[in-house]
């Protein structure tokens, strides 16, 4: 592809992307993407990556935090696509990512072609998803290894959990300054 090419594409892509008034999910099911519904894709512009978005699945109330990537492909084959002889155009690498329902997907997080996850899953910030996880557990690293069930994490939460009063951003502010710095 023609560096003019890739320029009118980025140009093409991103004057949709803002006329989608920077609403993500709309953005990707207009490119092909199955997303449920009550989803989010935090940080108020395109985090999740994709080059083949309608390779991917997503369920209901699956959040996204900034700078998640599913990779639909393998760009490895660039490295001998030109010198080898068995290589013809269109020839390519891909795999599909499902992900159930009930899902959140921390910051910085990449997950591979051919994965499936299921639902009611945590997935650790920065975690590398390389296989298939199961449904019910909080995995995280790289690669991504469970690391508790979801009622461990849930007992865990409410060990740590701190009330603060949310109806206006100074008391949010007063409380958390009272909770860890008074």
């Amino acid at each position: 592809m023609q560096i003019n090419e890739i320029i009118k594409k980025i140009r093409s892509n991103y004057i949709y992307y803002i006329r989608h008034r920077s609403n993500c999910v709309s953005y990707f099911r207009s490119k092909g993407m199955v997303i449920g519904g009550d989803c989010s894709i935090l940080a108020g512009r395109a985090c999740v990556q994709s080059a083949e978005p309608y390779l991917i699945r997503i369920g209901n109330n699956v959040t996204f935090a900034k700078g998640v990537e599913l990779i639909t492909h393998d760009g490895g084959t660039r490295v001998f696509r030109k010198n080898h002889s068995k290589w013809e155009p269109g020839m390519g690498i891909y795999g599909p990512i499902e992900i159930g329902d009930n899902v959140f997907v921390g910051v910085n997080s990449i997950i591979l072609p051919n994965v499936t996850i299921g639902s009611n899953v945590v997935i650790g910030a920065g975690s590398v998803v390389t296989k298939n996880i199961p449904s019910n557990v909080i995995v995280a690293g790289n690669p991504a290894k469970i690391i508790n069930s979801i009622d461990e994490y849930i007992d865990r939460v409410f060990e740590k959990v701190k009330k603060v009063r949310v109806d206006l951003p100074q008391n949010k502010k007063e409380d958390l300054i009272n909770i860890y710095w008074r």
